[in-house]
């Protein structure tokens, strides 16, 4: 008898403490969205696109800048793209850097649906775009970057 009602506190106060963390997420989530929501204004499907289109320029700018100068102090700085580029060259790079992205997209997309399915929208907003836009804007940088050492050295 002591035992089972040993057991039952143990459940219930378990149960108590995982109500209260709900409820104190509950209360946080709005403000995750609309902080998620200045980072990134516009739809969602739309950074899918942002990044798609950041690795491709990325790729497309190492491609011209290395590609057209054979200079020892010119190389790829990520070290997945270094190791794809020194083991097949352009080709492996580009599928190594294909196959990069749709991991990336494919993890925002579960973190999305697995927050959703619990309820929390905003929270999956937030994860995705906090999975997606890091990669974005260093791609995009990283394209800068290639196109500006491209303009130098010509």
């Amino acid at each position: 008898m002591k035992f089972s009602l040993l057991m039952y506190n143990i459940i219930h106060r378990t149960r108590e403490r995982i109500h209260r963390s709900v409820l104190m997420d509950r209360r946080r989530e709005p403000a995750v969205e609309r902080l998620s929501r200045r980072l990134w204004p516009w739809h969602e499907a739309w950074l899918v696109r942002c990044v798609v289109l950041a690795a491709a320029l990325d790729f497309l700018s190492t491609y011209a800048l290395l590609g057209s100068f054979h200079r020892p102090y010119l190389f790829e700085r990520s070290p997945l793209g270094h190791w794809a580029l020194h083991m097949g060259g352009f080709k492996a790079l580009l599928i190594t850097e294909f196959l990069a992205v749709a991991i990336l997209c494919l993890l925002a997309v579960a973190a999305r649906i697995a927050y959703s399915r619990f309820g929390y929208h905003g929270y999956a907003r937030a994860a995705y775009v906090a999975t997606l836009l890091p990669y974005a804007v260093a791609a995009s940088l990283a394209t800068v970057n290639n196109l500006a050492l491209t303009v130098v050295r010509l």
